[in-house]
């Protein structure tokens, strides 16, 4: 790529004919974004990106961003990149409604990204700007330099709205694959700045990450559920708040496993339920053992199978010795629909994808999991209006959006006093310019995005990729080919 990807506002499917991106039949296109100062921004609404790879963006720099609204993501590769792979997120300049939603991420990987500053290349984000309605699924993060899962809030932006994380895999965060570089570590960091936000994590795995396994990040309503964290150099969980505000997490059917350091579980009520295994053991002293997994050798590194489904290999796979209920049960991801679990108020995908601005031919790749007809329809850039459709923000407003992503852990003691004397690195970074995500987040927006996107749709180059068949291209040749034969017809006469 010469340039960075940009997909703007108003290059939208429809509820009912998504436009489909993917590579051509038997190949995976390779987004190489080395040198282009930019990576993969989607902005329009009602797409679906399928198996395509996203790699090497220079320093700072996402390498894809989803900013729009009810797309689904699903078998994209997010690697070596100068930031998060992949991340939910809008601008600050802009109010929550436009903030993106509904958005499904599923079957996704993303690995070795590395910041310069090391300290905000996540696998996988939703953070600072994110609405309601977003889903990670199926998805794998292993070997970023900074969290596998990061979901950081702000008290500057307030509050985003509530992110569904099942069926996922965090693993070795903290350290990139070459040993060169390490960030914070966490596997599943579920918020920041103790604002109270009902995140949802359930289904899902963290081993061997650097710091925490699992934590609320001083986040004090987050729901954790059926889930497996062990061998993490932190805690395998920390739940704990900030302040005085209240703590409503909720857990369930967890299993913690040989942590390097005790769990930080500041709700009583958690540990006195008998579904918790905190610190190895539950509240009738039920301690966890080896023979409860089928394999505890975390050299094994997870794969995926034909159907794109995370394989474990065995790792943490529950035997008939481990208590029904608990823990995870890693097997085919569900398709695209999305829970109807509070607070997530909306279903997505539920409708056949139209075939419209694939690269090359959709065939070859499983379409099961879409309800409707699996129409054909045309879904023309514009056929519909969706959630703040008119002005897409400066690329600055986007590009650094975190002061950086560690609100740290407090000790017990200073939480029971109100206090965070912890080692906080958005603390000490506020207000201050510097390489982190928040550097220029709240610069004007650019005034010259409306006349961009009419030039991107009059030249028929609104997508910078020569693989992508672009609906006007199809419809010029169409009036081509009418015009041809109108003049045979004419001669003929």
């Amino acid at each position: 790529m010469t340039s960075g990807l940009k997909i703007p506002r108003g290059i939208d499917g429809t509820e009912e004919n998504r436009i489909i991106m993917t590579s051509m039949k038997g190949e995976r296109a390779i987004l190489d974004f080395a040198g282009a100062d930019g990576g993969f921004e989607l902005w329009g609404s009602y797409w679906h990106i399928y198996g395509i790879d996203i790699c090497n963006t220079d320093g700072n720099v996402k390498g894809m961003q989803i900013a729009g609204h009810y797309n689904i993501i699903e078998s994209v590769n997010a690697y070596n990149n100068g930031d998060t792979g992949i991340q939910i997120s809008g601008s600050s300049t802009e109010p929550f409604e436009k903030w993106p939603s509904h958005n499904l991420i599923l079957n996704c990987t993303s690995y070795n990204n590395c910041d310069p500053g090391h300290n905000n290349a996540d696998g996988f984000a939703a953070k600072l700007t994110v609405g309601e309605g977003n889903i990670f699924r199926g998805c794998i993060a292993y070997n970023n330099l900074d969290d596998g899962w990061d979901l950081y809030a702000k008290v500057e932006t307030g509050p985003i709205g509530a992110v569904i994380i099942e069926d996922c895999v965090a693993y070795r965060n903290g350290t990139i694959l070459d040993g060169s570089a390490s960030g914070e570590g966490n596997g599943f960091k579920l918020g920041g700045e103790g604002i109270p936000v009902k995140h949802v994590l359930r289904n899902s795995i963290a081993f061997a990450n650097d710091n925490n396994g699992i934590t609320s990040n001083s986040n004090p309503a987050v729901v954790v559920e059926n889930t497996v964290s062990a061998f993490n150099g932190g805690s395998n969980y920390a739940l704990y708040g900030r302040g005085t505000i209240e703590r409503t997490f909720e857990a369930k059917n967890n299993i913690s496993y040989k942590g390097g350091k005790p769990d930080n579980i500041e709700l009583a009520s958690l540990r006195e339920d008998p579904s918790n295994y905190f610190d190895g053991q539950n509240i009738n002293n039920e301690i966890v053992g080896d023979d409860w997994f089928v394999s505890v050798d975390i050299n094994i590194a997870p794969t995926r199978d034909a159907s794109g489904s995370i394989d474990m290999k065995g790792l943490f796979k529950l035997t008939d010795n481990a208590p029904l209920a608990l823990g995870t049960v890693v097997g085919p991801t569900p398709g695209y629909e999305v829970n109807n679990v509070q607070p997530v108020s909306r279903d997505i995908g539920n409708n056949g994808d139209s075939n419209v601005g694939d690269v090359g031919d959709d065939e070859g790749w499983n379409n099961e999991g879409i309800d409707g007809d699996g129409s054909n329809g045309e879904s023309s850039p514009g056929d519909q209006d969706t959630p703040g459709d008119q002005d897409v923000p400066n690329d600055q407003d986007i590009r650094n959006d975190e002061d950086t992503s560690n609100d740290g852990e407090g000790s017990p003691a200073d939480e029971a006093i109100g206090e965070d004397n912890s080692d906080d690195k958005d603390s000490l970074h506020e207000g201050h310019d510097s390489s982190d995500e928040h550097t220029t987040d709240d610069q004007q927006q650019s005034d010259t995005e409306s006349a961009n996107k009419d030039k991107l749709v009059k030249t028929g180059s609104w997508m910078d990729i020569k693989l992508l068949l672009v609906v006007g291209t199809i419809l010029l040749a169409v009036g081509s080919g009418l015009m041809l034969w109108q003049r045979k017809f004419m001669s003929c006469n």
